[in-house]
């Protein structure tokens, strides 16, 4: 909207009507306040993401122009989804919205009858779900140097929980706001996690790493997005005994920083009836599927799809990748249908990144087709290419490397669905790595396994059941285990081991 028409609308808003009623002027206490304390206010006060406070008259008078100049220019209120089901907590302003923001701050920005105005939402405690049930904090601060490479460092919070539970929220806040690229968290029960924290040869809290499987991860945190309960009903298991481990991506923000990470715990009251399941491709951010971007090149493409294999119910959508890219979109099949949009994102910012939920779940049958494609520009004409000139991208933990997927968090009816599908996942992560039907011409074309093979196998059976079970491997394995037990009966046989020495055979070649 141009200056001429806000002041046209102000003019309108603001003047007498012919019959001589009061004015009908945009107030800050009847029409603005509802609007900022729904769509701002909850990130923009102390001790959140907002670079200051959007709470009282005050404020929003002290910023009423830079409101006015974020909403014209579609930074502001931040919402990526452009396509796709409803979501819940949209923080997109309506048309009448933004206009009634700016008509306000176009007509002087009166304040109206404060006495009447709405009170903001104010995080009790500094956080944003309410008082939590358990909150950690690290013992100490890590101190980010100021420039060179990004880090990744790993901290173990002791928990003591003398018995399960199920976490159906966790909220993050970092210390070192400008720093952290990205948190991961997983539990530990096997101490090993906080061995290493206490034993770490730098005098810093933490340490540079760990074998984890995929099976203890409870969730993450990214800039930009805003923590949200699992619907009723939902919920991850946390094993008592627990250490809870945050996987922590640092990036220098060009001043030194110190990080005490402080973790908020929400459980629910009960276990869930069905497990969370994670649906998403391309499996491992994109690792492995050959993204390598050539410099100059403005539409790189990455697509992903898989089949379902049972039916599930969609309750959430997500997605990731760094600086270079442009565009994501999921979709999904249904046997005989057309494709419907899970998540659109036209406008893709790596400081904006977040999980939503479905404001109704989306159900799928089996034999549904997911479709992810993701679209990067690596030319000098993108304005947020690391790089200038541009250089060649590729996959990589760097923040200035790049990473691709999409996630869809989905529950499925009963537990042969459940193994049907994550066995499905792990095939297709494995099918990642070669061309369709090439890994079972592989394996079909193997020799036996050689002596020694059947010896090592043989002296880590110690059961003798033919099968390797996780507590029969050393610890640096079980992520692999966990992968390789594609039919999810607890052991990983002979068969499933042929299919790693594809695996590995294909990377000797």
């Amino acid at each position: 909207m141009s200056m001429f028409c806000v002041l046209a609308a102000a003019a309108v808003l603001t003047s007498p009507s012919n019959d001589g009623a009061a004015d009908d002027a945009v107030t800050w206490a009847a029409d603005v306040a509802p609007i900022v304390h729904a769509k701002c206010s909850g990130c923009h006060q102390p001790g959140q993401s907002g670079p200051f406070d959007l709470l009282s008259f005050d404020d929003a008078v002290e910023h009423g122009e830079t409101m006015v100049a974020v909403i014209d220019d579609g930074y502001m209120p931040p919402w990526p989804p452009s396509h796709g089901p409803k979501l819940k907590h949209d923080r997109r302003l309506s048309g009448a919205e933004a206009n009634a923001i700016r008509a306000w701050v176009a007509g002087g920005m009166p304040p109206g009858d404060l006495s009447a105005a709405p009170q903001p939402p104010l995080h009790e405690g500094g956080w944003r779900l309410g008082e939590p049930d358990l909150v950690v904090e690290m013992d100490r601060a890590y101190r980010v140097p100021a420039d060179g490479a990004d880090i990744y460092r790993w901290f173990a919070l002791p928990l003591d929980l003398p018995e399960d539970r199920w976490i159906e929220a966790i909220e993050f806040k970092p210390t070192a706001r400008g720093a952290v690229h990205h948190v991961l968290f997983y539990y530990d029960t096997d101490g090993q996690a906080a061995r290493r924290d206490s034993d770490s040869r730098d005098r810093q809290p933490g340490f540079r790493g760990m074998r984890i499987s995929p099976e203890q991860m409870l969730g993450g945190y990214v800039p930009g997005a805003v923590p949200q309960k699992w619907p009723d009903g939902v919920a991850v298991k946390l094993p008592a005994g627990s250490d809870l481990v945050l996987q922590t991506h640092f990036h220098p923000s060009g001043r030194r920083e110190s990080e005490r990470s402080t973790v908020a715990l929400h459980f629910a009251d009960a276990p869930p009836e069905r497990p969370l399941i994670s649906v998403q491709l391309p499996p491992r951010f994109g690792q492995g599927v050959g993204l390598d971007i050539p410099a100059g090149e403005s539409e790189y493409v990455l697509e992903d799809r898989m089949t379902l294999p049972s039916e599930v119910t969609a309750i959430g959508v997500s997605g990731h990748a760094h600086y270079i890219c442009t565009e994501m979109t999921m979709t999904a099949t249904r046997p005989g249908g057309e494709p419907e949009t899970l998540l659109g994102i036209d406008r893709w910012d790596l400081d904006w990144q977040g999980d939503y939920l479905f404001d109704q779940p989306v159900t799928l049958p089996a034999g549904t087709e997911l479709h992810v494609r993701l679209k990067y520009d690596n030319s000098a004409a993108n304005p947020d290419n690391p790089f200038s000139p541009p250089r060649r991208i590729k996959w990589g933990p760097q923040s200035t490397d790049e990473m691709g997927s999409m996630t869809l968090s989905v529950l499925t009816p009963d537990a042969a669905s459940d193994k049907r599908l994550v066995s499905g996942l792990k095939r297709h992560l494995v099918l990642t790595r070669l061309p369709r039907g090439e890994m079972q011409r592989r394996i079909a074309a193997l020799p036996k396994p050689n002596l020694g093979e059947r010896l090592w196998f043989g002296m880590m059976d110690r059961s003798g059941d033919g099968k390797l079970q996780k507590s029969e491997v050393p610890a640096k394995y079980h992520e692999l285990h966990f992968l390789l037990d594609v039919d999810l009966d607890g052991g990983v046989s002979q068969t499933e081991l042929d299919a790693l020495r594809a695996f590995t055979q294909k990377d000797r070649n």
